[in-house]
């Protein structure tokens, strides 16, 4: 053999050798895996220990199929298979070595003889995240190998409990706190955290946060601040939302302090003081105190007893205040937190109104009779005033006018009137000026009357041929177009300004009459109607008296102004005559009218029409449907 062959055969044996040991090395990871799925486990006895182990130590195969682990929450239970096999074939003997520390383990009948089926339960007492347990099994002609189960053991969420489970505030009273402390606890389980949410009028005191470990506890203060007179309710919740959080109702009833009989009040000069009496409605003692300064006059705080009662009052004070001046202030009334806003109306003294007669000197009369007298009414009053003005028009006559009339502001506005007397001598007739029925001045003239000897009066003509052609009457006319006068005799007898007007009704029109009276006394009037007839029926030559008729109705009175209301007449010329009872001699009022067919029979007509327009909307609907 050369050298060059020597040098080759080395060479192949070097390559030989590297594929020997790499062959061997993959028969070993196969052999390896292949004891793996064989063997769950191996357990390493030291030499001379173990029961039926090799005394000179080593390897024993185990029969456990897979590692034994559960999983749990606290307080649970977990079945645990165990699951052996034998080598060999045969039964595995099978011991638990070491029970768990915080549980206990119950057997439990299995359906295969190669696993054993044991339940955990844990002791919810004791915290912690896992717990374990020893076991061992042998096959037959094997050692003993001791196995560990690992339970894992994980905590609950929190369970959370709310002392008291129900929060009554009762009646709080508007502008007070109510005050309720509630325990948080968190009884089992893992932390909670959150943070207490409520809403208006409740508050809880404080941020709220909360993080409970279990068995810790957290007190809150909650207050009710009403500001409405109603019940209230509601609801303790937390954020974020936590599952079991407990429900606990809220309610409270707000309620006003204290009454008042009014909360609004005018105070002037003439009353400048106005008086609150105030109601405590709540089951404490309060002080009712002013807020605002508005100028006025204030009582001092007053103290009320619960359910009890008491005055505060306000005054206009030295408030300055123009003439007429109206001002509106509002002060109001406190009681800790809550307000009551009062309205007050401070009124500035009243401008002055004067009435005074208008005369340089005495009057004298003897054949002007009656004498028209003149005045003036002054007013300082910065606002339009609303009065009466009340006098006589005969010194001898007891009846009394009154006419309303309205003075601007700041000026001076005249009057007049008639007056006369059927006596001489010297008189002082005189106007009384009225505001709201009160008197605020009077004017006095001084006349001085002289009726000469053979001074005649003329005699009005009647319709009635029976009347005293000896009775002494002055007739007159007012030059405004207002009524007639008479003398004394015949004063009581006089209907004037007769007017008619049509009154519009549903099924019928009805006639109204309007006459003034200027009588004294309130008397019964006699309203009579003449019908007048036709061309057939008309008899020439009757006295006119024989078509006149009473109307059976009842006038009323306003003020001097009387009316009479009656169905209308048939179509046709009436004339109507209205005078006093007892009095026919004295017509001093008379109308024609004339009522036509449209006035009698429109509301009938349209009575008709309306009828028949429903009857038709009537069919049309019906006929839709």
């Amino acid at each position: 053999m050369n050298r060059c062959d020597s040098i080759a055969s080395h060479r192949l044996i070097g390559v030989c050798g590297i594929y020997r040991v790499v062959l061997l090395i993959v028969l070993t990871c196969f052999l390896g895996c292949l004891a793996g799925v064989l063997r769950a486990d191996i357990t390493i006895t030291p030499s001379g220990k173990g029961i039926g182990q090799d005394r000179r130590g080593g390897v024993s195969p185990t029969v456990l199929i897979k590692p034994v682990t559960g999983e749990l929450i606290r307080g649970g239970e977990v079945d645990l298979p165990i699951a052996v096999v034998s080598p060999n074939g045969g039964e595995v003997s099978f011991q638990i070595s070491k029970p768990p520390r915080f549980g206990s383990l119950q057997s439990l009948e299995s359906h295969s003889a190669s696993v054993h089926l044991y339940r955990y339960v844990n002791d919810s007492a004791v915290k912690s995240e896992d717990d374990s347990f020893e076991f061992r099994i042998q096959a037959p002609g094997q050692a003993w190998s001791t196995h560990v189960a690992s339970i894992r053991i994980k905590d609950p969420p929190g369970s959370l409990s709310v002392i008291p489970g129900k929060i009554d505030f009762g009646k709080v009273a508007i502008g007070t706190t109510a005050h309720r402390t509630i325990l948080i606890s968190n009884s089992f389980g893992a932390s909670v955290s959150g943070t207490l949410l409520l809403p208006a009028p409740w508050f809880v005191v404080g941020d709220g946060v909360f993080s409970l470990a279990e068995k810790e506890s957290q007190s809150f203060e909650i207050e009710f601040r009403p500001t409405e007179s109603k019940q209230e309710t509601a609801e303790l919740r937390a954020a974020p939302e936590i599952p079991n959080f407990p429900s606990v109702p809220i309610t409270g009833e707000g309620i006003v302090p204290f009454l008042i009989d009014t909360t609004s009040e005018i105070v002037s000069t003439e009353h400048p003081k106005a008086v609150f009496h105030i109601t405590n409605s709540s089951a404490r003692e309060m002080t009712i105190d002013w807020t605002d300064d508005t100028g006025l006059l204030c009582s001092l705080p007053a103290r009320i007893p619960p359910k009890g009662s008491g005055e505060v009052w306000l005054s206009i004070g030295s408030l300055y205040l123009e003439n007429e001046e109206r001002r509106e202030l509002h002060p109001a009334l406190r009681d800790g937190n809550f307000t009551l806003p009062l309205e007050i109306i401070a009124l500035g003294p009243k401008g002055r109104v004067s009435i005074k007669a208008l005369q340089d000197q005495p009057l004298s009369t003897q054949d002007h009779l009656p004498i028209t007298l003149h005045g003036v009414i002054e007013s300082t009053s910065s606002v339009e005033r609303s009065l009466q003005i009340r006098y006589r028009e005969e010194e001898s006559d007891s009846g009394i006018i009154t006419k309303n009339l309205k003075v601007p502001p700041h000026a001076s506005q005249p009057f007049l009137f008639s007056w006369s007397s059927v006596k001489s001598g010297d008189f002082l007739p005189s106007a009384t000026l009225l505001e709201e029925g009160r008197s605020i001045g009077t004017a006095q003239w001084k006349v001085s009357v002289k009726h000469p000897d053979n001074l005649s009066y003329p005699i009005p003509t009647h319709s009635n041929p029976s009347a005293s052609a000896s009775a002494s009457v002055v007739v007159t006319i007012n030059p405004s177009g207002g009524f007639y006068r008479l003398s004394r005799q015949d004063s009581g007898c006089v209907a004037a300004n007769l007017s008619s007007a049509l009154q519009s009704g549903l099924l019928i029109n009805s006639l109204v009459l309007h006459w003034l009276y200027r009588g004294e006394g309130t008397p019964h009037f006699v309203i009579a109607e003449k019908v007048s007839r036709n061309a057939l029926t008309d008899r020439s030559g009757d006295s006119g008296e024989d078509f006149w008729r009473r109307i059976q109705v009842l006038p009323t009175n306003q003020n001097g102004e009387w009316s009479a209301i009656f169905p209308m007449p048939w179509p046709g010329e009436h004339v109507y005559r209205v005078y006093p009872t007892g009095c026919p001699e004295v017509i001093m009022a008379q109308i024609s009218v004339t009522v036509t067919w449209k006035m009698f029979l429109w509301p009938a007509i349209r009575a008709v029409l309306g009828v028949i327009f429903l009857i038709c909307l009537s069919k049309v609907l019906r006929e839709r449907l």
